[in-house]
């Protein structure tokens, strides 16, 4: 992704082992984009379903993960 452009990597100054992982403008642009994909998904599937059983379908995965990650 670095040779890309989408993100550059910088020395930590508390650290001079590890390197810190920043987004480029283009890697920004990107982020947005592929937000504003997500946003217009979900605003799809949700008329799909009904807005609140699709927010209420989201809830039950993400409780599902957080779950998860506690049982790890």
């Amino acid at each position: 992704m670095q040779d890309l452009g989408y993100l550059e990597r910088r020395p930590d100054s508390t650290d001079a082992r590890a390197k810190l992982i920043f987004p480029t403008a283009r890697g920004l642009q990107l982020l947005a984009e592929a937000s504003a994909k997500v946003r217009e998904l979900e605003q799809l599937w949700g008329t799909y379903a009904g807005e609140q059983r699709f927010e209420a379908a989201l809830q039950t995965l993400q409780d599902v993960l957080d779950a998860t990650r506690r049982a790890i």
